[in-house]
């Protein structure tokens, strides 16, 4: 039944797009051909996500990671996957994003929602036990170990399902609405930008699965930290900030173009700036490991975990001082004036960078599993320069 359950809600998902298209007069070609790449790596994603959380598990049954349809999918690492798959197929077509996210922020709720049903003829993400009246009985042999004695918890994946149903439903009528078109803004939708809807989902979906986390049973936790809680986090702050932006161009009569030619104008200053912000970390780092001393740090001793690791040195020097040289060599070549050479040195530089900083990042994620705060900065860090540089024009 979980099979048959995903695949109604991929299909049911799928027809309800191609019908807002056709509202929306979007091109349904792209449509097929963004929603194809998107489920792959939507599946591919939250597959991967699930089979890391309980890698004890499958690293003991290696084939039984292609059982998708017993069940086991995350959420989250779907929506990574999902979008990075989507969004890299959108690039390819060279057609703008922000219409088509605001098209899944409106489908993705609902697919979770049906989703969730799966999980109720699983008998899986079930909560805490709860005396409530409205609490699930859950059989002996889908219980943990600690839990065999408790026969009534909260049905964690019902609270999710009405959640979710709701925010479809508000996201549903705030893209299908009637009125006239403002100009920089969305179409049909005054006062509402091109990503609004996107937007809206993550700021949604993010809460949702944060307060959620509170209940759930068995979380994936990694040095004290919830790693749901935190791509919620994240999740709640980008979608945040963009939102405010919006708001703000939108306040003073700023549309998209208008903004993006003062982005433009000032690109140069941005990446020189972020550029010395990874040589201040990348400094402090260095330091730290030179002198012994411990790093500030949220997340507990997950900082010093790291630094303490024998992944925090390359050939004896430690990785701060390799970043300080890295940051350096950025900073020369954006303030060098543009030139095919220097384009095509920086391109290899900002992919090489980009890729080593996610390597690092999986590093501290599943084989030290401990999480640096200022290691997680950079790493936003080299992501924002990657794309403030590639993407400087948005299409809408």
């Amino acid at each position: 039944m979980y099979g048959i359950t995903i695949a109604f809600s991929i299909v049911l998902c799928l027809l309800l797009g191609e019908k807002l298209c056709k509202k929306k007069q979007l091109d349904l070609n792209i449509y097929w051909g963004t929603a194809f790449f998107s489920i792959l790596g939507g599946i591919a994603g939250s597959r991967i996500y699930h089979v890391l959380h309980y890698w004890n598990y499958y690293q003991t049954d290696l084939l039984s990671i292609l059982l998708i349809f017993k069940g086991g999918l995350g959420i989250l690492g779907g929506l990574i996957g999902g979008i990075i798959c989507g969004v890299l197929y959108l690039f390819v077509k060279k057609q703008g994003v922000g219409k088509w996210l605001d098209l899944a922020g409106v489908l993705l709720p609902l697919g979770q929602a049906i989703g969730r049903f799966g999980n109720y003829f699983n008998q899986e993400v079930y909560g805490k036990p709860t005396n409530h009246f409205w609490g699930i009985y859950i059989p002996p042999s889908k219980r943990l170990n600690e839990y065999i004695n408790n026969d009534i918890y909260h049905p964690l994946f019902a609270y999710e399902l009405i959640l979710n149903l709701l925010l479809f439903a508000c996201l549903y009528l705030l893209y299908t609405r009637k009125a006239p078109a403002a100009k920089g803004f969305a179409d049909s939708n005054p006062k509402l930008f091109i990503g609004y809807i996107f937007s809206f989902y993550s700021l949604g979906y993010g809460l949702i699965r944060y307060f959620m986390e509170f209940l759930k049973i068995n979380p994936w936790v990694i040095t004290n930290t919830n790693v749901a809680q935190f791509l919620s986090t994240l999740l709640i702050l980008f979608s945040t900030l963009f939102i405010i932006t919006e708001v703000i161009l939108a306040k003073y009569n700023l549309n998209n173009k208008f903004y993006m030619s003062i982005l433009s104008s000032v690109k140069k200053n941005i990446l020189l700036g972020l550029s010395i912000l990874g040589i201040a970390i990348s400094s402090y780092l260095a330091y730290a490991k030179i002198s012994s001393n411990s790093l500030y740090c949220l997340t507990s001793e997950g900082c010093d975990i790291v630094q303490n690791s024998p992944y925090s040195t390359i050939l004896g020097i430690p990785l701060g001082v390799w970043g300080m040289a890295y940051y350096f060599i950025l900073f020369a070549l954006f303030y060098q004036k543009e030139s095919t050479s220097i384009r095509s040195i920086k391109k290899y530089a900002l992919i090489w960078g980009l890729l080593y900083s996610s390597f690092l990042t999986y590093i501290e994620a599943f084989i030290i599993q401990a999480f640096c705060l200022w290691c997680l900065i950079s790493f936003v860090n080299i992501i924002t320069i990657y794309f403030i540089y590639f993407f400087p024009k948005r299409k809408i």
